[in-house]
């Protein structure tokens, strides 16, 4: 999230400071624009994330960087950070799978990583090989350190790549050397 609300906030109190008789009104004015942007944002980011079907700019780009990693040849600690901050960029809850409805929500989660996984392989450029599930799933089991929760969720990671694979596949456009530097997926 921006942090030009904090900005807006800080430069509104140093100006009621500076003018004290109006101080108390604009400083409660400044502290509610600040909770209205922030509630703004975050209703437009969930918006934005609903109408395009839950592919997220976001999503993309970590899946981007985490692929970058593995082509890099990048130690396992900054994989290991990559595949976490992954996790977070997809809500993804890997210390909570027990109930159905947890199960489920998780189901949902993963499903749209690996299909992210569909949009960030013909986004990439040639010289980087796509993040294949293997690894996907690899990096997120190493996340855990109770080897049960591990099992159980690397068996839900590959009931949901059994089910995409039985759905039939979606063309997407081919590689292109451009398109991430299009998008501003790598930065560049």
């Amino acid at each position: 999230m921006s942090r030009t609300p904090i900005a807006i906030t800080v430069v509104c109190s140093i100006w009621a400071l500076a003018v004290s008789p109006v101080a108390p009104g604009v400083l409660e004015a400044a502290a509610m624009l600040t909770a209205m942007i922030f509630v703004l944002v975050l209703l437009l980011t969930r918006l934005y994330d609903t109408l395009t079907g839950g592919i997220s700019l976001r999503t993309v780009r970590q899946q981007v960087r985490v692929a970058v990693l593995f082509a890099g040849g990048a130690s396992d600690e900054r994989k290991r950070r990559g595949f976490r901050a992954l996790a977070r960029a997809y809500d993804l809850e890997l210390d909570r799978l027990a109930g159905a409805n947890a199960a489920a929500l998780e189901t949902e989660r993963l499903d749209r990583l690996l299909g992210d996984a569909d949009l960030v392989r013909a986004t990439l450029p040639c010289s980087v090989p796509p993040l294949e599930p293997r690894h996907v799933r690899s990096g997120l089991l190493a996340l855990f350190e109770d080897k049960r929760l591990a099992d159980s969720y690397g068996s839900l990671f590959d009931t949901v790549l059994r089910s995409r694979l039985a759905r039939p596949a979606e063309p997407l456009a081919a590689n292109s050397d451009c398109a991430p530097r299009a998008l501003g997926l790598l930065g560049a």
